[in-house]
């Protein structure tokens, strides 16, 4: 998985690999939390074959 967020605090997210959904989770949550907001999961998708291809975080403000 790599993660698709420019940001120029603390860390640059561009390009950052992960492994797991958790991984990610952490990844933004962490982020969210130094820069002062909160961030859910939001929708998953899945290819054909029932496997998981895109997940989304989402602001937890949003929506």
């Amino acid at each position: 998985m790599i993660v698709n967020r420019v940001e120029n605090i603390d860390e640059d997210l561009l390009g950052r690999v992960v492994s797991t959904e958790e991984e990610a989770y952490n990844l933004y949550n962490n982020y969210a939390t130094r820069v002062g907001f909160s961030v859910r999961r939001g929708q998953k998708r899945y290819n054909t074959k029932k496997v998981l291809r895109q997940f989304s975080y989402l602001c937890s403000k949003e929506g």
